[in-house]
């Protein structure tokens, strides 16, 4: 199901009126004006107009006329915009099994920019996003999940007497009855609350750090020593679980941090300099995960930044 962009819906509209004719002054300060406003309207409008001439060129069989009812001219571009998100879709592997220390429990791994879907006895689910490695140890009487590497969506059906627990490393969730995702890179862990509750503890600082309950549109980073909760809107709860749809989801972030981001889910990776304002530039709309290579088109269609392409990096230079 594809959800509604307002802003692609925005940008659409803008390349319609464009696609018409050449837009007269009002109309062009009106445009650069939408443009300026953010990072995330100059992509997305960048990344639409990319998709139409792509499609314009693969311009196959002429689409026999047909009566139709008139309709707006920007919905003429709602299939690029539902191509646009279609091509966020990826292939789900099949699950895949390796060399665990332990002896029990079921397993789960994905490989990088792959998702699977695991269904547990008890009827909960747990989505894996890219790169991620668990073990679920589910009965009549234990509900345990533990969380090697990576990132994952859990939708739990609650049960008072059993507990439904995910375990990383020294951090503990335990649900209250809930949606939640759990992304767990090295010590560091980010818990998101989609709906009810989790209660997020340290195991092995239980003196120092008290448990902390999260709830509905909530968020926690957890590491040794300390937790700290903050609240989300529901924008930002679905933008964060993009991933479960394909998507990366980005609001004014800097290029490095969206480069690593990309770099999860592909084994081609971004190399963007470390230092430097051009790691500083900020990205903001919505990419296919999967699909480095239109990210790097769009930063030198849109930014104007150099790409070197070798086959294993992508470097970024202006």
């Amino acid at each position: 199901m594809t959800e509604h962009d307002p802003i692609e819906e925005q940008a659409a509209r803008w390349l319609a009126r464009q696609d018409a004719g050449p837009l007269d002054a009002a109309a062009t300060a009106g445009f650069d004006a939408w443009i300026a406003t953010s990072t995330r309207h100059r992509v997305t409008y960048l990344r639409l107009e990319a998709a139409w001439r792509h499609a314009d060129r693969l311009g196959t069989a002429p689409v026999p006329a047909r009566p139709s009812t008139p309709r707006a001219p920007w919905r003429r571009w709602a299939p690029l915009m539902a191509t646009a998100a279609a091509v966020a879709l990826v292939a789900v592997v099949p699950l895949v099994d390796w060399d665990w220390p332990f002896a029990g429990g079921q397993k789960f791994s994905t490989g990088v920019g792959d998702r699977y879907t695991a269904h547990l006895q008890d009827g909960s689910q747990i989505e894996l996003n890219t790169n991620t490695r668990l073990r679920a140890s589910v009965d009549q009487t234990t509900r345990e999940v533990r969380l090697d590497k990576g990132e994952a969506f859990f939708e739990v059906v609650h049960d008072d007497k059993h507990p439904f627990v995910v375990i990383a490393g020294d951090l503990r969730i335990v649900d209250v009855g809930t949606k939640f995702s759990v992304r767990r890179d090295g010590d560091r862990l980010e818990v998101v609350v989609a709906e009810g509750a989790v209660l997020v503890e340290d195991m092995a600082h239980p003196n120092d750090v008290p448990p902390t309950l999260v709830t509905q549109l909530g968020s926690a980073v957890a590491q040794p020593k300390a937790i700290r909760k903050s609240n989300r809107s529901e924008e930002q709860v679905r933008d964060a679980l993009g991933w479960r749809r394909g998507a990366l989801v980005f609001t004014d972030r800097p290029l490095r941090e969206v480069a690593a981001e990309f770099n999860r889910y592909n084994r081609k990776q971004l190399v963007v300099p470390v230092d430097g304002p051009l790691g500083d530039i900020r990205i903001g709309g919505s990419f296919e995960a999967t699909n480095v290579d239109a990210f790097a088109r769009l930063l030198h269609s849109g930014f104007g930044l150099k790409v070197n392409d070798d086959g294993w990096e992508i470097k970024i230079s202006n």
